[in-house]
Formats: structure tokens, sequence, C-alpha cells
């Protein structure tokens, strides 16, 4: 009789790492659609304020898919500060159609000049943010609302209209950092010429994305083990 407890526990033992080797990717990625780690599926302009001055200031951007999470992050550094900013599915599709719908208004000359209007003429939803600001320091989480719509820019009298993407300030939400200082991520304004906003609007299309999982390199599949709690 002495003996049945170590049965019992020699059962639930392995049972237990049965479950564990069971475990369905998809309990942990709901919005899964592939279970690939992170992709790098390009290179994106933008144009970006300048400190005093009028002109703009073009950077590069990678853009890279999470398939797990069915997210897409835009990679870029401004102005001493590193950004990752995440597109949903819904935020993607919502920027295809926006571009789309400001092209159209740009070719029949219907556009407005007064940005506090039209800085969201073509939706927002609810993005999100991560930042640091050094390469050693710690990254801090938010999620700001993201607008869509255009901006006129350029010296007086030569101004010129841009497709925007508006992020908004918003409180951090955690960090690494010690202490209970919160901080908010700063108003980040993006400008896209028609030409670049058509490029990202590609990149960002599903079945592009998709499409670059199956033409990248054999991935090893992680272990159970190494799968984490989702992040969104």
């Amino acid at each position: 009789m002495k003996k049945l407890p170590i049965v019992l526990a020699a059962v639930f033992c392995a049972l237990l790492n049965f479950s564990c080797i069971t475990i369905d990717p998809k309990k942990l990625y709901p919005d899964m659609v592939a279970d690939q780690d992170p992709v790098s599926v390009g290179i994106v302009e933008a144009e970006f304020d300048r400190l005093f001055s009028a002109r703009l200031n073009k950077l590069e951007m990678e853009v890279v898919f999470y398939p797990r999470y069915n997210q897409v992050a835009l990679n870029f550094r401004y102005q001493l500060t590193r950004y990752r900013q995440f597109w949903s599915q819904e935020g993607r599709e919502l920027f295809i159609k926006a571009v789309e719908s400001y092209k159209a208004d740009y070719a029949s000359r219907n556009l407005g000049k007064k940005f506090s209007r039209t800085r969201k003429a073509y939706g927002k939803f609810k993005g999100k943010l991560e930042w640091t600001y050094g390469k050693y320091s710690d990254t801090s989480v938010s999620s700001p609302v993201i607008e869509l719509g255009y901006r006129f820019r350029g010296e007086k009298g030569k101004e010129t209209p841009f497709f925007t993407v508006s992020q908004s300030s918003a409180r951090e939400e955690s960090s690494l950092r010690d202490g209970s200082n919160k901080l908010d991520s700063v108003p980040l304004y993006m400008y896209f010429t028609r030409e670049q906003a058509d490029e990202l609007a590609r990149v960002f299309n599903q079945e592009s994305l998709i499409g670059a999982l199956v033409l990248s390199p054999d991935y090893d599949q992680p272990k159970d083990e190494d799968y984490g709690e989702a992040d969104f």
C-alpha cells in the first residue's frame, strides 16, 4: 500500500508532461496565422518633422511581421529614440483603405487645409507602441490612438499635401524600469507621399505578408517550453 502514493504521483507527472507536450499554440496565440518567428518584410520610407524647419526629414523604417500575433511593427529611430509601432490587421486594412480614399480626394482636388479637421479624415484605431531612449535603456510600452488623414506641409506658399499617420500621446503601461514613475509616449507624426503610402499599403497587404512567410527560409520550430505568454 505504501507504493500507491508513488504510483499516483508518477501517473500525475506523466499526465502533466503529456499535457505540456500537446499544448496547442493557438491557445497561446489566438490570432496566429503561422507558427513562425518574426520576419523582416521590407524597408519603407516616411517623412518626419525636422526641428526648427518647415522641411521634412526622410527616414527609413524596417517592417517586421509577427505571424504568431498577426501584428506588423514599424521599426525606426527618430530624435534619439527607437520606436516599434505595432499595427494589427484591422489597422493595416484601415491604412490600405485610407490611402485609396486619400488618392481619390487628391485627384479630385477635394483636400482641406485645416489639420485639426483632416488629421483623422480616414479613421483611427488603437495601436501599440514600444520605445526606448537608448541602446541600453529600458523599453516602455503604451497604447496610443493612431489617426489617418492628411496635411499640407512645406514653405509658405509652396505647401503640398501628405498622407499622415498621427500617433497621440499615451500613458506608459509597463516598463522594465524600477520605480513607479510613468512616462508618456510623445505625439508622433509621419508624412507620406502618395508613392510612399502606396508602398507601405503594399507591404501591409495580408496576402503579401503570408507570401513573405512562404518565401522565407525554413525556421526551426520552437519547443513547447519556448512559448511565452502572448503580449497582445
